[in-house]
Formats: structure tokens, sequence, C-alpha cells
């Protein structure tokens, strides 16, 4: 008789198969679709976040005090321009410039730098005189890892320089984006225990409703297996056919975000695109969630019918 029941286990789907309506499907789609967007913006913070590393490892600024007792020159004097005018600039320039990790150096403009100062003097004017001179410097592609060193030098060469690391204001921005990242991982777990917990339910309905035809086949003889194997393709289905929509919907949603992102001059297009390892990985939650389902469906079918006399 087992043997037999073996044999014709494709002839035991139509007893414990059945559709169960459009609900789990959609449930699924919509933790797809939760999922898929989660993860995109996940992977679009954490790019974004690790340019913004890069940059701030790659610019500094040296900053040079004024000296108050010199005299402040007169706007047609050489000397008021920063990029000739006043030996400790131009030593400095000089020095910097030196370095072969440097790509660029640059004096920051008196009304730029009198700009980012007045909201922190209540929005007084600031004289000339009294504003420090600070240069802007860049290094080469791929001299990041070298900043630290390219610092140390400056500093042997000019001790009364300060060498500030980055834009001060991208620390809190970048500080933000990693706890947005740590969220939109912790929303996609939340999402997987969810979607762990909608197969468990439906299996466990879908064995309800079919208690009497899954004794019947206990008593005779039936392999757990062969009824586990059952259940867990009915999972299976039902995950593909709600994931597959929610994905779609999801590419849909991003591509219009993209799109709106991006502007008339699609310049913003690429910004706000997935990288193909990006689309990848998108691309493989639907299948990762039919993955879930299968397993847990067959951990709860087979736990369900190892409780059955």
């Amino acid at each position: 008789m087992r043997g037999w029941l073996q044999r014709r286990r494709h002839g035991l789907a139509p007893a414990l198969d059945g559709s169960d309506g459009p609900f789990v499907p959609a449930l699924v789609g919509v933790l797809v679709y939760l999922a898929v967007i989660v993860t995109a913006a996940m992977l679009l913070v954490g790019g974004t976040a690790g340019r913004w590393s890069d940059a701030l490892q790659a610019r500094f600024t040296v900053q040079l005090a004024t000296d108050t007792t010199q005299p402040e020159p007169a706007p047609g004097d050489d000397a008021a321009d920063p990029e000739t005018g006043g030996g400790r600039l131009a030593a400095a320039l000089a020095t910097i410039r030196a370095i072969p990790q440097v790509a660029r150096a640059l004096p920051m403009a008196e009304n730029r730098l009198a700009a980012q100062l007045q909201p922190w003097l209540g929005g007084a004017t600031i004289p000339s005189s009294l504003l420090p001179i600070v240069i802007e410097v860049e290094l080469r592609p791929g001299s990041q890892d070298e900043a630290a060193a390219v610092r140390a030098r400056l500093l042997a060469a000019m001790p009364d320089a300060s060498v500030l690391e980055g834009p001060a204001l991208l620390e809190p921005a970048l500080r933000l984006m990693r706890g947005i990242e740590a969220l939109t991982a912790f929303m996609l777990a939340v999402l997987t225990a969810t979607l762990a917990a909608c197969v468990v339910f439906a299996t466990r309905a879908r064995l309800a409703a079919r208690a009497e035809t899954i004794e019947i086949l206990h008593l005779l003889g039936a392999d757990d297996r062969v009824l586990v194997g059952l259940m867990a393709r009915h999972a299976l289905r039902t995950a593909l056919i709600g994931g597959l929509a929610g994905f779609v919907l999801a590419a849909a949603t991003m591509a219009a975000f993209a799109a709106l992102a991006g502007g008339s001059d699609g310049v913003g297009t690429t910004r706000f695109a997935l990288s193909p390892i990006g689309w990848a990985a998108v691309a493989a939650l639907p299948f990762a969630a039919a993955v879930i389902a299968v397993l847990t469906a067959r951990l709860t079918a087979g736990r369900a019918l190892t409780a059955l006399p």
C-alpha cells in the first residue's frame, strides 16, 4: 500500500491542492514589492555614502591663520590677489603642490569663505583682514589610502597650519545615510520574517482545510515526504506568482522614480540608477522569497504531519 501511494503521489495533488484565493499571492506580491524597494534604497544610499566617504578621504583643507599685524592690502595692489599675494600663501601652495599625490590645490575665495562663516557669527560682516587663509586640496584618483600620510607631511612642513579632513558638512550627512542604510536592512529582515509567518499560516490553513483527506492518506500509509512535497510545491507556485508580480510593479516604480529624479536633461537618471550588480540583487528577491516559502512550508507541514497518529 505504501509503495502504491508513493507511485501515485501525483494523483494525490488534486486531493490536496486547490486555490487558496488571491489573498496569499497578493500578500506575497506586496511583501516582495516592499522588499525590492527597500533593497534598492539600501543599495543607492550605500553607494552614495561610499562615494561621499571617498570624497572625504580625497579632499581636505589647509588653514593658515591671518597675520593681523600686516596692513590690509589695497584693492589695486597685487597682494590682494590670493594666488600671488602673501608670502605664506605662495609658500604653502608651493609646498602642497610639490606632493605627488596632490592633484589640485587652490585658495578658497574670500566671498565664499565669508559666506560659510556668517551663519556661525550671526550674519555679521567679517573684514577680509580677519578671514583665515584656506586652501582646498584634492588628491589624485586612487590616492585616498595615502591621505593620512599626505596630511602628516603637510603638518610637518607647515607646523602653524591646520589640516581639516574633508567638508565638515558632509560628516553629519554621512552618519544619517549610514543610519538609513541600517534601517533599510532591518526593514528587509522584518519583511523576510513576515513572509515566513505568512507561509506558516497559509500552510496551516491548507492542512486544516484538508485535515480529513490528509488523515485518511496518512492512515493508509502515505509517506509524509510525499505530502510535504505537495505542500511545498503549492507554496513554491504561490510565492513565484506573487513574487514576480511584486517585482514587476517595483521595477516600474523605480523606473518612474528615476525618470522623475533625472528631469528633462537626464543627468540625474544615472545617479539614481542601480548598477548591474544591484539589479541582479533585486531581481533575485522573488526567487529568494520562493525559497523561503518552500523551506517554511516543508518545515510547517513536516511538523504537523509528525503529530498525526
